[in-house]
């Protein structure tokens, strides 16, 4: 049987998240690492992915995902998969509007329980005329 009413109990709970949270705090990880070339802010937002290939939007093979860190330069996601492609249009949706980037796979790592991190750099903004066969795609 669970015992829950354990003080002690408790506190190896905090200390079991204390350790979790730092091995995963930036500003520790710089302590050992160095510093990043660039920060990198954890943010979770919806975003849809459309694979290219040969500089081709591949729109029946987009999907929905979340993004686990944005920077100025990229964007990490979070995928069921490994992803099979090596440049992607990244849709999000910002002040109404959803702004599309072309990006490049940069890596693609196990999370575990069949997660995946699937790292982008950002090329460049598309333009609105760019995004023709897009449009329909809603977030």
């Amino acid at each position: 049987m669970f015992r829950f009413d354990s003080r002690r109990n408790e506190k190896r709970a905090q200390a079991l998240l204390t350790r979790i949270a730092n091995q995963h705090c930036s500003q520790i990880a710089c302590l050992y690492e160095g510093p990043r070339e660039e920060p990198r802010v954890p943010l979770t937002m919806a975003v849809y992915v459309v694979p290219c290939k040969d500089g081709r939007p591949q729109v029946d093979l987009a999907f929905a995902c979340a993004t686990k860190e944005i920077a100025t330069r990229g964007v990490a996601l979070v995928v069921d998969e490994p992803v099979a492609f090596d440049e992607a249009l990244l849709g999000m949706n910002w002040e109404q509007q959803i702004w599309w980037l072309h990006s490049e796979v940069r890596h693609v790592s196990p999370l575990g329980a069949g997660l995946w991190q699937v790292g982008l750099q950002i090329c460049k903004l598309l333009d609105e005329d760019d995004c023709g066969p897009l449009k329909h795609l809603m977030i």
